[in-house]
């Protein structure tokens, strides 16, 4: 199998009795590196999230030069691998939908074009907290300020003015350490 950058990965097993069972086994090994399906609709392209049940029908098989249609039915597909017998399979990224190199250019420069547009509305929408922020660090401020003037503006009580609860206070006995 190779990756997205060519660069072919690690070999390993993944027979199974059914066609199904052998995707699993490649899903459970490379799901990880999938990214998702290229989708254009009304005219504009993006990328949907990659499931097992989605991959299985996009992904391209070749075997010995030969491109091998992955939209056939299990019973169709299992039939192919006993006749087969084949040794070693390459699975491509983009499937059977983008069929000419024009679209897969088009694809390319959507997954460019997107995460950029997002950036960019996201670092608008962080400006915008950012200005909130400042804003309410000025008002806690300016309120600060004022509870700052008004504390001076007090003078404190003369020593006459203070009362002393603690001449008020009845003391009580001792009842949690009595025998």
């Amino acid at each position: 199998m190779r990756d997205a950058t060519g660069n072919r990965l690690d070999v390993f097993d993944a027979s199974g009795s059914t066609f199904q069972e052998i995707i699993h086994k490649l899903w459970e090994r490379c799901g990880d590196r999938v990214k998702g399906r290229a989708v254009k609709e009304d005219g504009v392209w993006s990328m949907e999230p990659a499931t097992e049940a989605k991959w299985a029908k996009v992904m391209q098989f070749k075997i010995k030069r030969h491109l091998v249609d992955s939209t056939e039915t299990d019973h169709l597909w299992n039939q192919w691998l006993l006749s087969t017998r084949a040794g070693q399979a390459l699975v491509y990224d983009y499937g059977l939908r983008v069929g000419k190199a024009q679209d897969l250019e088009e694809v390319a420069l959507e997954c460019v074009n997107c995460p950029l547009t997002n950036y960019e509305d996201l670092h608008n929408e962080w400006e915008i907290f950012g200005k909130h922020l400042h804003g309410h660090q000025r008002n806690l401020n300016s309120r600060k300020r004022i509870i700052e003037g008004l504390l001076r503006d007090l003078a404190p009580p003369t020593a006459d003015e203070v009362i002393d609860p603690l001449h008020r206070m009845d003391n009580l006995g001792d009842t949690e350490h009595q025998e």
